[in-house]
């Protein structure tokens, strides 16, 4: 079964949350899924439990497992016909008025309990989902569910967890995957998908994401979903707090984009995974500071790796008044072609006189390769930074420089190895290195670049990098419309005013041509009065023709009639 990592997220919490239950639920137990069309979820509920559907979409072979509709909507099955009702992201592609209607079905027809697994509306959410409607429009593509959701309205978390307590349900909802993530998600889905068909791409990435599923799936807020339990017995009643928080580690997103893990912020490992990662090389004496990191200055400490898959580095640090400390501190892992891992840390929780460990995946191969790690201080001032505690003697192998120059130092410092069993934590896709994938978004951001004429930054961060380009065509999609409208404007005789606002001009033009054809309209009705009156006069002139013809007749034979009654008397008084 082919699934997306979306739809993962959306049916692995309701098979946790079943898995909470099996304890309670009796021997032969069943689950409706309603709006479940094709029936995925099936392959996620636990034994013994059996599986039925309900959908608007008929199935074109019989299904044993389909649920029909009747005419008015619901349901075709009796009350309290199933142990659970299951919804997963349904409720939201019903029309407002509507969804009330759907909730009461959802306490009909279940005797233990109802989950719901829906998107709920912030206003994030919906400025995250119009700009990816309005990606796929710029390509001619409408995106149907994006459209309903946007259409509809995403259901709020209030107006679902009111419903059900004004009706006598208990309800607790939590939250389900973080919504910065799957917005990023969403954006690689539309690049490797809709921009190049490149459907190899997302399946190796939705495969990776979904076998290491408890790295990325983070439910931490703001979420784009959230589960809602109801329990319809009190045997039934459970914690969902206690079953997510046994069910999967929690990870804060990071300031760039979780899925963008070939080369940002994966700082957390599961030790069924990774083993504890093992100390390759340390420097530890030394009782003298370089002085404080202050921008614009750069620290760059270059090494050559004498051992493979570095995964780790720490630092010795030092503060000068640890309570005023302001701003952030980047540190950037790299070679001659590829940067590894990039991340940013708040001054403010750094401590004094210790070592701060910076963690990334293993970079496969890294034994003989020449590394260079960067600090770089930001938006920090004089006495409110930090600095690095150092030996000032050479060390063979390492060279460090602040801002290109040579210092002659030794960081006090630990690089961290992670020495792989055969098969284990290996980041490939498909026998690819995991920092092959950040190749592969750059060669589709930058073929993305060249097909649609945009600026393309190759030391841009990727998360930056995908956003600009997307802003760029935007802009160039709204120039483009821009100079259609107004060139349409141009051969129509009317001129436009001087704005960038597509709308504001399309209105305008819209405008115009309805008052065109009001004109026209009334100029046409007055052509048909006029076409009336002259048939009309046509006619009156017709008939007063036609009866000075008959007149003039008339008077004719009355003349010819009189002449010859004049003649004939004549004739009668001489004959006399």
């Amino acid at each position: 079964m082919k699934l997306s990592f979306d739809q993962y997220q959306r049916f692995q919490p309701v098979k946790t949350l079943l898995e909470s239950l099996l304890s309670q639920l009796p021997s032969q137990w069943n689950v409706l899924d309603i709006g479940g069309h094709p029936g995925l979820l099936e392959e996620f509920i636990p034994s013994p439990g059996s599986y039925y559907y309900c959908d608007i979409i008929t199935p074109q072979e019989r299904d044993e497992r389909f649920v029909p509709l009747t005419g008015k909507g619901s349901v075709k099955a009796p009350d309290q016909s199933f142990d659970i009702v299951v919804s997963i992201d349904t409720l939201e592609h019903l029309p407002p008025v509507e969804r009330s209607r759907f909730l009461q079905e959802t306490t009909r027809l279940a005797k233990a309990a109802v989950i719901l697994n829906t998107p709920v509306f912030s206003n994030t959410a919906v400025q995250f989902e119009r700009f990816l409607n309005n990606l796929y429009l710029s390509k001619g593509i409408v995106h149907d569910f994006l459209a309903e959701h946007l259409n509809y309205q995403l259901p709020s978390r209030q107006f679902i967890e009111e419903w059900y307590q004004q009706h006598s349900f208990k309800v607790e909802s939590y939250p389900q995957n973080n919504l910065v993530m799957w917005f990023h998600y969403m954006l690689l889905q539309f690049l490797g998908n809709t921009q190049f068909n490149d459907t190899h791409f997302m399946e190796k990435l939705d495969r990776f994401l979904i076998q290491h599923a408890s790295l990325f799936d983070d439910d931490s807020n703001p979420a784009y979903r959230r589960i809602f339990y109801i329990p319809l017995k009190k045997q039934y009643d459970i914690s969902l707090k206690k079953v997510f928080a046994k069910s999967r580690q929690h990870y804060a997103p990071p300031a760039m984009s979780p899925l963008l893990f070939v080369e940002n912020h994966l700082l957390k490992w599961e030790k069924t995974l990774l083993q504890e990662p093992t100390l390759g090389f340390a420097h530890l004496r030394g009782d003298q500071t370089l002085g404080e990191l202050l921008p614009p200055n750069t620290l760059q400490l270059s090494f050559e790796c004498t051992f493979p898959q570095f995964t780790g580095i720490s630092f010795y640090i030092g503060t000068f008044q640890h309570a005023t400390l302001k701003g952030e501190l980047l540190l950037r892992v790299s070679d001659n072609s590829t940067t590894y891992y990039e991340t940013s840390f708040p001054l403010q929780k750094f401590t004094d006189n210790s070592f701060l460990e910076w963690r990334f995946p293993p970079i496969i191969h890294s034994q003989n390769k020449n590394f260079k790690v960067e600090i770089v201080p930001r938006q920090t001032s004089a006495g409110k930074s930090i600095t690095l505690w150092m030996d000032p003697v050479e060390v063979p192998g390492f060279s460090l420089k602040i801002n290109e120059k040579p210092v002659k130092a030794m960081p006090l410092l630990k690089l961290y190895h992670m020495p792989l069993k055969e098969g284990e934590a290996r980041f490939f896709l498909h026998e690819k290195k995991y920092h092959d994938l950040q190749s592969s978004i750059r060669e589709l951001l930058h073929r993305f670049a060249e097909q649609n004429n945009l600026s393309y930054s190759e030391n841009q961060p990727i998360l930056s990098l995908m956003q600009n380009l997307l802003k760029q065509h935007e802009k160039s999609h709204i120039t483009s419309i821009r100079n259609r409208i107004i060139e349409h404007a141009r051969q129509e005789g009317t001129s436009l005013p001087a704005t960038d606002d597509v709308n504001h001009l399309l209105n305008t033009l819209i405008e115009y041509n309805r008052e065109i054809k009001l004109s026209n309209r009334k100029q046409e009705e007055r052509i048909q009065s006029l076409e009336l009156q002259n048939h009309f006069l046509n006619s009156l002139c017709n008939t007063l023709l036609s009866n000075i013809q008959k007149t003039h007749h008339n008077f004719l034979e009355d003349a010819r009639s009189l002449k010859e009654y004049i003649v004939q008397k004549r004739h009668n008084q001489e004959e006399e």
